[in-house]
């Protein structure tokens, strides 16, 4: 909320307002302070790491001098989402297209590989058919789309934690499963 104590209204405008977290937002970044009065906007943030940040939303006015709002935000780990469990034929495979959203402003490497998703689980039927991926966001947020390979072995249900991860970019992360099918007659 920010007040205007004056008798007479107070603009501000977008280049008035300065988020010192560049995943700040604010909303409206253009609005009047009616005399006497006052107005509460939004401040969002789209987390793109794990982790606590101290930092401020500052609004810079002619009349109202600088008025600073520190904020603490803290970015947490989404949980993985479940995909569909994928289908082959043993001798056979099936490649199933992966996308991930890259929300970062610069450019970023990720790693993509298929993890343990729990003891005894077997899951070396999963085969990401790309090791890393590069991403360079020029126009806004990139989607990203890679494929993943799943070759049963035996016909035992596998299961597996997919992870595309980057320093800078975060993590994304899949359950993944895979049921084999007995071989079909030809």
């Amino acid at each position: 909320t920010i007040s205007n104590p004056l008798s007479v209204d107070v603009p501000i405008t977008a280049q008035q307002i300065i988020c010192e977290n560049e995943y700040l937002t604010v909303s409206p970044n253009e609005f009047n302070i009616p005399a006497e009065s006052e107005v509460t906007i939004d401040v969002s943030f789209r987390p793109l790491l794990v982790g606590k940040i101290n930092t401020n939303v500052i609004i810079k006015s002619p009349e109202l001098g600088e008025l600073k709002y520190p904020i603490s935000i803290e970015g947490t780990a989404a949980p993985p989402k479940v995909l569909q469990p994928i289908q082959a034929c043993l001798g056979s495979d099936k490649i199933v297209q992966i996308y991930f959203t890259h929300y970062l402003k610069k450019p970023s490497q990720y790693t993509v590989k298929v993890e343990k998703f729990a003891e005894g689980v077997p899951f070396s039927d999963f085969i990401p058919e790309v090791a890393t991926i590069n991403v360079d966001p020029t126009k806004g947020p990139a989607e990203n789309m890679f494929n993943l390979r799943y070759e049963p072995s035996n016909i035992i249900e596998t299961k597996g934690l997919l992870k595309v991860s980057s320093v800078d970019g975060g993590e994304y992360q899949w359950v993944i499963t895979g049921k084999p099918l007995f071989p079909q007659a030809h």
